[in-house]
């Protein structure tokens, strides 16, 4: 059984809203032949796509669904982690989830 929504944590949940957007974007042809470098203050997720692995069975799940992103569509996906602070200055710090005023 999937947990609700609001009991996962906030570092997941923008965790899925990026591969949900990623996913939509290979939909949409947007991925192929690219070479993506991913900026976030999620350490957590970081430290797992750089791994490839996680102890966690969702966070694995959004790994694999990462590995077939690039699998799929013939591009890599470079995940780098930077401090929240920076996100806020340069103005991006909402984008992952939905918010594009934020920052």
């Amino acid at each position: 059984m999937r947990p609700i929504l609001s009991e996962m944590s906030s570092n997941f949940k923008e965790f899925e809203n990026s591969v949900k957007t990623l996913e939509e974007m290979g939909e949409r042809n947007e991925l192929r032949g690219y070479e993506l470098f991913y900026f976030t203050d999620n350490s957590v997720s970081e430290a797992a796509a750089f791994r490839g692995s996680s102890k966690s069975k969702r966070l694995f799940e959004l790994i694999l669904r990462l590995w077939t992103l690039e699998m799929k569509y013939g591009c890599k996906i470079h995940f780098i982690h930077i401090a929240g602070t920076r996100m806020i200055e340069q103005g991006t710090d909402g984008i992952s989830r939905g918010n594009l005023n934020e920052g």
